[in-house]
């Protein structure tokens, strides 16, 4: 190769392909990036032109610079010589914009236009775009192109290519200058110098270009020009990173995954990565004054004028012009996750969520979380895509602080991991966090619990506490509740602290006392305990409810409350005297312990809102049958193909039907048949995804359905040469009349078409038992001559005075 420009990365069925232009030999060519075999695929070697028609026998180019796919089959090449866009579609290349005649002269302004008309019908002496360097293209097919001080766009309408004019004159200044941001409309907007690289960004509806020295973009909805990076030239090959320079030319330039720009910085000799979330310039490879190319790590990898880029499933191909090479660079493993976030939503799970780090080319294709408790590791594989992943930690021990950690991966390595985080399971009461010195409380949800009397026949009950009473005579009982802590060996201080808004009055009792696992709160909402009690009656109420938290506290160790219906709650004081009595009054998600639906009826409450489930069971109610130890609502459940409907049993066509089988879901389907049958793509090939066969050699079609013989597939009529059947690889079963392996050859009275002595040797056998005779000999078989005009058959060949052994030869 020679020069090697602009570059491609395109999936053509089931081989990947490299397309450059090699742009001094005149050429287009590929690289098959699975055996590394490059072929000419479009032009004639050294034999210039602006020809069109078949791309490998007729079309010509000169200086190809730019080529991007819409396809695998249909491809737009720039040729600047020619100021000149091409179409490759399939086998035919054609003209798409510039002249016929390849020639460029720029119009005059229309009356009224500052800039060219914005649209010119396919007027194609405007549709001719000068020094056309560089291209890419939106999804619907708009194409855009830039080339000398000029930014223009190419679309159909209506079978027609129609030109639009986004920015410039296509005149290049006489002096170079830095370039002028604001409205394209307005005609002191101006570029630095000839376009050379470009970026579609559809997602945000805009145009990222390399001018000159600088990468600018065009915001398509605005229409306005705005510089992103870029400051005045800088002498070749010493441009900076900071601040940020470049050299008189940039090449290419192309997004990677995270939507940073990666730069062909080709006077710099360097591939540069720009990140507009930071604003920061960086060389990922190369060095001033390159010198020659050298291969290696991104630290000692050396390019020479690279031009030509294309991102492609985390490598960047680079063409390295000057050196007359086409080269892959590698990513890297992804950056350190920073510290993640955790919140505790149980006494058994964390939520945990991060922040997505730069890929590094190379896109990321999981997350590894760790968390570690003592000599405990428990490691888990998230896949997320999304720019904040996130993930549930469940199965943890109750009231248990980890140590958090992530990082991210890709295939190219594993990044660091983050810094720790801790996190902490909640605890089954309102607990005050030890040691930390605030009220800070550890709950799955608000707790409330209600205490009333027993309803006693002609009971006063007719007077309702209001919630600024209420508070008055609780902080009156705290003296009272502290003895009888201290009774109970507890040594206790508690304070109270109401909060009076209306009805909705809060009361916060804090609760501390030795040792630290009785540190616990009460939080009573009296408005909605709407005890009706009597003067007499007040004092029992708070010191039986004093007394029932001294007792939770001391048999349970712990503090356990529900806001449940007043009706749970109505029981007796005296009753609440053991653990055992506390059990039997359990509810786990509004169902009694002792009831058979309770936690789904797939396990035992073992304490208010613990459920323990049963074998192949899992969630926090029992709620979610596992198959194959996975919960049913867990993602990865039945190899992520399918829905886990019951205990280990998946059914595949939950998510996609005819993709996926086996008793997992992990077995792919092609056409009907499972990948681990026998009989799976006609029994020619592989099943290596859904409906994704691969043939064996002699098969093809989507089912590898058909024999191929001599490269033509059995369903194909010109098949064994048109006159047989392909019954398997290339073996050709010919119809009467017909020989040979691909039945190309007729037979004519014994003799094949191929034989010297077939016709008599006087003749051509071009179907069965039909000859087609020289001149001067005739019958069926070209066995006789013709002596002036006449058959030697005949009897009055010769003037019927001789015979005619020859032709004319009486």
């Amino acid at each position: 190769m020679n020069t090697p420009k602009g570059i491609e990365v395109v999936l053509d069925g089931a081989t990947t392909y490299a397309y450059f232009c090699d742009q001094s030999n005149a050429i287009i060519r590929r690289i098959n990036l699975a055996t590394m075999q490059v072929e000419r695929f479009a032009g004639l070697q050294a034999n210039v032109g602006y020809d069109n028609g078949d791309r490998l026998t007729t079309a010509k180019f000169r200086t190809p610079a730019a080529i991007v796919a819409l396809s695998s089959s249909v491809f737009f090449v720039a040729d600047p010589y020619y100021n000149q866009i091409r179409k490759i579609d399939g086998d035919t290349v054609s003209l798409y914009g510039g002249t016929s005649s390849g020639f460029y002269s720029p119009p005059a302004p229309r009356p009224g236009d500052a800039h060219w008309p914005a649209e010119n019908d396919n007027d194609m002496l405007y549709a001719s775009l000068p020094q056309v360097q560089s291209l890419c293209l939106f999804s619907n097919g708009d194409l855009y192109a830039g080339g000398t001080e000029n930014l223009r766009k190419y679309y159909m309408d209506g079978g027609v290519v129609k030109v639009n004019n986004l920015l410039g004159t296509g005149e290049l200044a006489a002096t170079s200058s830095p370039p002028v941001d604001g409205s394209t409309t307005d005609a002191s907007t101006t570029c630095a110098g000839v376009i050379t690289g470009l970026i579609c960004d559809e997602d945000n509806n805009r145009i990222l270009f390399a001018d000159a020295n600088f990468i600018r973009k065009l915001d398509l909805a605005a229409q306005t020009v705005t510089t992103i990076v870029g400051t005045n030239p800088a002498a070749d090959g010493g441009a900076t990173d900071s601040p940020a320079q470049f050299s008189s030319t940039i090449g290419h330039i192309a997004f990677d995954v995270d939507k940073n720009i990666i730069i062909a910085s080709t006077l710099n000799n360097r591939i540069r990565r720009y990140r507009e979330s930071t604003s920061t310039l960086s060389t990922i490879m190369g060095v001033a004054n390159g010198g020659s190319t050298v291969d290696g790590d991104v630290a000692s990898g050396r390019v020479k004028d690279p031009f030509g880029l294309k991102i492609y499933q985390g490598k960047v191909y680079i063409t390295d012009s000057s050196s007359h090479v086409v080269r892959i660079l590698y990513g890297d493993a992804p950056d350190q996750v920073t510290q993640p976030t955790l919140m505790a939503t149980s006494y058994t799970t964390l939520n945990i969520s991060w922040t997505r780090p730069q890929s590094n080319i190379d896109p990321i294709s999981q997350y590894r979380v760790q968390a570690v408790n003592g000599g405990t590791t428990l490691e888990y594989v998230v896949v997320d895509s999304s720019s904040t992943p996130a993930f549930q930690i469940t199965g943890l021990s109750q009231k248990t602080t980890y140590d958090i950690t992530v990082r991210a991966e890709n295939t190219r390595g594993n990044g660091a991991y983050s810094s720790v985080r801790q996190g902490t399971t909640l605890y089954t009461c309102y607990e005050l966090n030890p040691g930390d010195g605030q009220d800070a409380l550890h709950m799955e949800r608000a707790q409330i619990l209600i205490i009333a009397p027993v309803q006693q026949t002609g009971a006063s009950l007719d007077k309702r506490i209001a919630p600024h009473q209420f508070a008055l005579v609780l902080s009156q009982q705290i003296p009272q509740f502290a003895r009888a802590m201290e009774r109970a060996h507890f040594p206790t201080r508690a304070t109270v602290s109401p909060t009076v808004e209306g009805i909705n009055a809060n009361i916060r009792i804090a609760i501390q006392s030795s040792p630290p696992i009785l540190k616990c709160a009460l939080l009573m909402e009296p408005a909605r305990i709407l005890t009706r009690v009597s003067v007499m009656h007040r004092t029992e109420v708070l010191t039986a409810l004093f007394f029932l938290a001294m007792v939770f506290c001391r048999l349970i160790q712990r503090c356990v409350q529900r806001t449940e219906p007043v009706s749970h709650w109505m029981y007796a004081i005296a009753r609440v005297r053991t653990r055992e009595t506390f059990a039997n009054t359990s509810l786990c998600y509004g169902v009694g312990s002792n009831q058979a639906s309770v936690c789904s009826s797939h396990g035992r409450c073992a304490d208010p809102d613990l459920c323990h489930c049963d074998e192949n069971y899992g969630g926090a109610n029992c709620q979610y049958p596992q198959c194959f130890g996975i919960n049913s609502n867990e993602p990865s459940v039945c190899s992520t193909h399918g829905t886990c409907d019951n205990v280990d049993t998946c059914n595949c066509n939950g998510i996609t039907v005819g993709d996926w089988t086996g008793t997992q879901c992990n077995i792919s389907m092609c056409y009907g048949k499972a990948a681990t049958a026998s009989d799976v793509c006609s029994s020619h090939g592989d099943c290596l995804s859904p409906q994704n066969c691969s043939c064996a050699a002699g098969y093809a079609g989507e089912n590898c359905q058909w024999n191929v013989c001599f490269n033509i597939w059995s369903n194909d009529s010109s098949v064994c040469s048109s006159h047989g059947s392909c019954g398997s690889p290339d073996v050709c079963t010919c119809q009467s009349g017909y020989d040979g392996s691909m039945c190309e050859l007729s037979n004519c009275f014994g003799y094949l078409s191929n034989d010297s002595n077939a016709c008599s040797t006087f003749g051509n056998c071009t179907s069965p038992d039909t000859c087609t005779c020289e001149n001067g000999h005739t019958g069926n078989q070209c066995h006789l001559y013709i002596c002036y005009g006449v058959e030697s058959s005949q009897p009055t060949v010769c003037s019927g005075h001789g015979s005619c052994y020859d032709v004319d030869q009486c």
